[in-house]
């Protein structure tokens, strides 16, 4: 599972800051099914460390809409 939160975003929106991501893997991992079975979901969040103007850079490569962001 990829999700695009931003550390940056931490002082309005708890849930992007590492620690967070770092403790809903481990629920994942220990609270279900698939994570008890070894096949954990996986929590991908490349662009959580990235400034701003990176993340628009890197959206502009990706010619994604940002209209629609």
């Amino acid at each position: 599972m990829c999700i695009c939160v931003n550390a940056l975003d931490y002082s309005g929106y708890r849930d992007c800051r590492p620690d967070y991501i770092q403790a809903i893997q481990q629920v994942l991992r220990l609270g279900t099914r698939q994570g008890r079975e070894g096949e954990a979901i996986s929590i991908s969040t490349p662009l959580i460390e990235l400034n701003k103007t990176e993340i628009i850079k890197l959206g502009n490569n990706w010619r994604v809409p940002s209209e629609k962001t």
